[in-house]
């Protein structure tokens, strides 16, 4: 079965503080995956650079078969995620609050 997400040694780092160190993991087509771990453990950061917000600073990331680094754009157009508090401004609706983001973030 293909992998629709492949994250392979994927390390951040801030000012020398190390917030994911050596990650890999794969997620196949149709499996439920979850990111589990303490605060602080790294997981928000992890999901940062999943999307393309953050640039690892070693590893790969790949959705599908675009890799997150060289084809941000690609990766933005099939993957969307939802936050835990989302920032959404109450005076838009629904469908124009997702058309303001996808203006901002490509």
């Amino acid at each position: 079965m293909e992998n629709i997400i492949e994250v392979k040694q994927l390390k951040k780092d801030f000012d020398g503080f190390e917030a994911v160190n050596n990650v890999t993991f794969n997620v196949k087509k149709g499996e439920v995956f979850g990111l589990l771990g303490p605060n602080g453990a790294g997981k928000t950061t992890t999901i940062r650079m999943l999307i393309g917000i953050l640039k690892p600073t070693q590893g790969e990331v790949f959705i599908r078969e675009y890799n997150v680094r060289k084809e941000p754009i690609k990766v933005k157009q099939i993957m969307g995620i939802v936050p835990e508090f989302a920032d959404a401004y109450t005076d838009l609706s629904a469908l124009r609050n997702l058309l303001l983001t996808g203006e901002l973030y490509g």
